[in-house]
């Protein structure tokens, strides 16, 4: 039995998956990939200085992913929405 679909529901649990879409941002270059240690404390200024999406691989004393504004652009919600730029509002 597939376990990305529910038995009771036939939800399929991994398409609006965070990861997944992460990975979808990266793959058309939407992303920018923070691989250095990252102190908590200066994630927003970081964050803020773009509208950019940003992958911090470790963040905090933790070394947390941590992953932020990726709805932040029209592009990137029709990416979430699989639909195109156009499409979003509709949607």
């Amino acid at each position: 039995m597939d376990k990305t679909v529910t038995p009771k529901s036939g939800l399929d649990m991994e398409k609006f998956r965070l990861r997944n879409f992460v990975n979808r941002l990266l793959d058309a270059g939407e992303v920018e990939v923070h691989t250095d240690p990252v102190s908590l404390s200066d994630l927003s200024t970081i964050i803020e200085a773009t509208p950019n999406t940003h992958l911090f691989q470790k963040a905090g004393p933790e070394q947390l992913e941590i992953v932020s504004t990726i709805g932040a652009s029209r592009k990137r919600l029709a990416m979430a929405l699989g639909v195109e730029e156009d499409q979003c509002v509709t949607e």
